[in-house]
């Protein structure tokens, strides 16, 4: 089972706003693996939501951000 996290790397480059298809499309041209797709497609979003960012989508979810450490922060 792939993460959340995967499925957000092949989220780069998107341009917002976008639908839940809109998203599949793009992810698949960004090379995501069939697995990841389905695995996003899983999430209970909205088919005829169109979302203004990733936050919209990840709302309560963790993301990669969420883990990033900043080594220049003291």
């Amino acid at each position: 089972m792939h993460s959340i996290f995967d499925i957000e790397r092949y989220l780069e480059g998107l341009q917002w706003p976008a639908t839940r298809m809109e998203v599949v499309e793009w992810m698949i041209h960004r090379g995501a693996p069939k697995q990841v797709v389905e695995e996003f497609l899983d999430l209970d979003l909205d088919d005829e939501e169109e979302f203004h960012s990733i936050d919209e989508m990840w709302e309560g979810m963790p993301r990669l951000t969420d883990y990033y450490v900043d080594e220049d922060e003291d």
